[in-house]
């Protein structure tokens, strides 16, 4: 199951469960480049680290590192709630390779310009915010067994 987002910020509800707008996801991102910005976690792909109906808090970074687990409009317009597991290169830019914890299958590449932020707090397991070398290191192991498999075929 995918852990999909209901973004709070100022008032305002936005939930994911219906599509987001670009539009939407730009005001979200410098809403979160100012302060953190409040989501509810609606999904359990993070599960036991963040469950569904958990608020989480998240901060726009400058740079994003495989681990880290990230807040992002998916390529069908939800907004998802997973962890970053490597890079993929697209022309002049990179994209973002994720995958939630729970799930079988990564997602599809993700656009840099999509990304929301990095969970940096809330109603969650400490390892969401604080990433720990061994998350890291799994992140990577992930990416390497995605990447076979594409060369496997």
């Amino acid at each position: 199951m995918i852990a999909r987002v209901i973004a709070v910020t100022t008032g305002a509800i936005f939930s994911a469960m219906s599509k987001a707008h670009p539009r939407v996801v730009r005001a979200l991102q410098s809403l979160a480049v100012e302060a953190p910005i409040k989501l509810r976690v609606v999904g359990d792909c993070m599960a036991p680290l963040a469950v569904s109906g958990a608020p989480v808090w998240v901060s726009h970074r400058k740079h994003y590192w495989p681990g880290d687990v990230l807040a992002f409009r998916a390529a069908d317009g939800s907004l998802l709630l997973h962890r970053l597991i490597g890079f993929r290169p697209r022309a002049a830019a990179l994209d973002l390779v994720t995958q939630g914890d729970s799930c079988s299958r990564h997602d599809v590449p993700v656009r840099i310009e999509d990304v929301i932020g990095k969970v940096s707090g809330g109603d969650c397991a400490r390892e969401l915010t604080h990433v720990p070398v061994t998350h890291r290191l799994k992140a990577l192991f992930r990416f390497a067994s995605v990447v076979l498999r594409k060369f496997s075929k």
